[in-house]
């Protein structure tokens, strides 16, 4: 027996899309974020991928015309014509707007996805120093290859169990998902980033689906009750429920999101004709976005991501305009691609054009990730530059010709950033040190440069998510923060002699402080980003409390304040200036500033790490020297290049910038001689 047409589950495929796209779209009214946990639309998708591959796989097995062959070329039908079209719209998208870095793992996500392990790829990547998730145009399928994974494991099993142990099938669907809800309920606190993207943890959502397919077998689901009148609406209701209500701050997935995963399971189970909800959602519209929710799925990221790249930030009225177009693209996609792909050609037509594509995107990014960056869009010249100044975070440019450890690995190398500080990276007389995270790392190069005429030299202490705080808290995935602190400490009160103390800090990672760990250093080295978070006041107090301690001990110290953060990404910006040198020949680069005001948010941000005044206690606040244009416009670009890597970490550029506003402090208090001969990256920064 077939498999009948069901139009409410295409209506709660429309609902659950109009979720995630409205989450992405990040559209507020009446000063309220619409659908904060609209994510949970992807739950909803992966329940319903499981109800309906379970149920086809099973009656074709019933009826003894199962085929593996037909099964995968129907999902290859149904799922790369679409995800082909969107590529091959992107690419010239990505090739003019795209910084090399950016182009580089665009490439890269691309051929992931290709393989079904686009999932894997963005658990993978490094998310403190990669493109933000905005600006990553493919991050949307690592759904994608979720499901993909599904149906390649999956219905091996169930052939299997159905072929030989059938009368374990239904227990071998409930013990999978029940383990893998507890792995993600486990997995979520620990490791959330691997919770979210891989299929073990998710494994349980498209079981739910599954285990509606098996009681469905040979029962008549529709059969008449009291309960079917009511069902139906509870089951919207806690998805509902889960979309209003979840955020991000939610653990997802996890026991928690049984809310969403149970809604749309009874929803499923109970829903029926001439029952109001099921009706509603049988309605044309609702059909109508439920047939083409895969293409919409894909196009609506694509231009919301592609939108950010530009450095565009439209309004409420132009993202619904937004939306209304990213829903014509899927329309015509549906019609133009999906459905002609999957019912009208024949196999070997299908399989002869699907090839040539595959080769043509394969070859296509291949060659655009072996290249790593070295762009070949700019002139010689500007492309030299780029990749000489900003080719690289900030805060992982500087290296010594000596080896060191670094904590986390384990393995000697020459860069100075997330060393043991037993192992740190000294220079000259090393009368300076460089005290916290990425935040004081992306100083390290400017200030090491700038200390050469002085004839003075600095110890790294710097380490990625690590500020300077007490050995009881850490943030983001540096379990082994504690560790790290304890050993800055211990070295910075073994120094004979005063120093010079630079310290910053990212104070956005004192919102979400966790506590100590039982073995930060074990935990740190397996990537734990999961913990039990404390009140943020303690990191805030803990943090002007060590900076107290150095001053204690005799120590200067330049705290240096909030950098002013852009809105929008920068590199793309000063990127699109240089390609246009290739078109119109101009050498000038005009400074460019950030289109909201910047310099109010830092102010507010500093005074949250405001401490009093000391003698030997100097204040650098980056906004009164990247803000000092009319009305405290702070600069984004300026002749020289982006002051910005990106949205949060100064450049090379930037950095050099606030470094010279410190060092004329310390000359001003008489800590360092006036008027040093020309510094060595005067010389790095000209263009001549």
């Amino acid at each position: 027996m077939k498999l009948a047409y069901r139009t409410e589950i295409d209506g709660l495929r429309a609902l659950a899309i109009m979720m995630v796209i409205v989450y992405h779209a990040e559209i507020m009214m009446g000063g309220y974020r619409l659908f904060p946990g609209g994510y949970i639309g992807v739950d909803v998708f992966f329940v319903i991928s499981g109800y309906l591959i379970t149920s086809i796989i099973l009656r074709e097995l019933q009826n003894g015309t199962f085929s593996f062959v037909r099964f995968y070329e129907k999902r290859v039908r149904r799922i790369l014509p679409a995800l082909y079209a969107v590529i091959l719209t992107s690419l010239p998208l990505a090739y003019l707007w795209m910084t090399p870095k950016a182009l580089h793992e665009y490439s890269g996500s691309v051929l992931s996805a290709l393989v079904s392990i686009s999932n894997f790829w963005f658990w993978k990547e490094d998310g403190y120093s990669a493109e933000a998730s905005a600006v990553k145009p493919f991050l949307h399928t690592w759904s994608l290859s979720i499901e993909e994974q599904f149906y390649i494991f999956f219905p091996l099993l169930l052939v299997f169990f159905y072929k030989y142990k059938k009368h374990y099938l239904l227990s071998l669907i409930v013990v999978l998902g029940l383990l893998s809800l507890q792995l993600a309920d486990y997995m979520v606190v620990n490791f959330p980033d691997a919770a979210f993207y891989l299929l073990p943890m998710r494994a349980w959502e498209l079981a739910g689906g599954a285990l509606l397919a098996k009681f469905e077998l040979g029962r008549d689901r529709t059969k008449y009750s009291v309960t079917s009148t009511v069902m139906p609406a509870i089951g919207v209701f806690m998805i509902l429920h889960a979309a209003i209500f979840f955020d991000h701050t939610t653990q997802h997935p996890s026991f928690i999101t049984l809310i969403p995963v149970l809604g749309a399971m009874i929803f499923i189970w109970y829903a029926r004709a001439e029952e109001l909800v099921t009706d509603v959602l049988r309605t044309k519209p609702f059909v109508a976005i439920g047939l083409i929710s895969y293409s919409l799925y894909l196009w609506h990221w694509i231009i919301f991501s592609f939108l950010k790249i530009a450095g565009k930030t439209p309004n409420t009225e132009k993202k619904f305009g937004l939306i209304l177009i990213a829903m014509i693209l899927a329309t015509l996609t549906y019609f133009l691609v999906e459905r002609p792909f999957r019912f009208k050609l024949s196999r070997k037509m299908f399989w002869a054009i699907i090839s040539a594509i595959t080769v043509v995107i394969v070859g296509l990014m291949g060659f655009i990730y072996t290249h790593q960056g070295d762009d070949f869009r700019l002139t010689s010249t500007d492309a030299h530059y780029y990749k000489k100044e900003f080719s690289i975070v900030e805060f992982k440019r500087l290296e010594s010709d000596t080896l060191g450890r670094n904590f986390k690995t384990q393995q000697k190398t020459t860069s100075c950033g997330m060393r043991d500080p037993e192992d740190a990276c000294r220079f000259g007389n090393e009368k300076f040190v460089t005290l916290g995270d990425s935040f004081v790392g992306h100083y390290e190069t400017a200030l090491q440069r700038r200390l050469i005429p002085y004839h003075e030299g600095l110890i790294s202490l710097s380490y990625e998510q690590c500020p300077f705080i007490s050995p009881d808290l850490w943030f983001g995935s540096v379990a082994e923060c504690p560790i790290i602190n304890e050993k800055r400490a211990h070295l910075m009160e073994t120094f004979k002699a005063p120093k010079i103390v630079i310290v910053a800090a990212d104070e956005s990672l004192f919102e979400t402080p966790k506590k100590r760990t039982a073995d930060p250093a074990n935990d740190g080295r397996d990537n734990r980003t999961g913990g039990e978070t404390v009140d943020p006041q303690k990191a805030y107090q803990s943090y002007k409390g060590r900076i107290a301690s150095l001053l204690s001990q005799g120590h200067i110290v330049v705290m240096i304040f909030s950098v002013p953060k852009p809105d929008v990404d920068p590199m793309p910006i000063y990127f699109h200036t240089l390609l246009r040198h290739k078109v119109d020949q101009s050498t000038e680069v005009k400074s460019q500033y950030m289109g909201y005001d910047a310099y109010a948010q830092a102010t507010k941000t500093d005074k949250a790490l405001e401490i009093p005044d000391h003698p030997h206690l100097i204040k650098v606040y980056p906004k009164e020297v990247l803000c000092n244009h009319q009305g405290h416009q702070c600069l984004l670009i300026t002749a020289q290049g982006s002051v910005y890597n990106n949205t949060g970490h100064l450049s090379i550029i930037g950095a050099d910038l606030v470094i010279q506003h410190a060092l004329s402090q310390l000359t001003t208090r008489g800590l360092l001689p006036q008027s040093p001969a020309k510094g060595a990256l005067d010389e790095n920064l000209s263009r001549s």
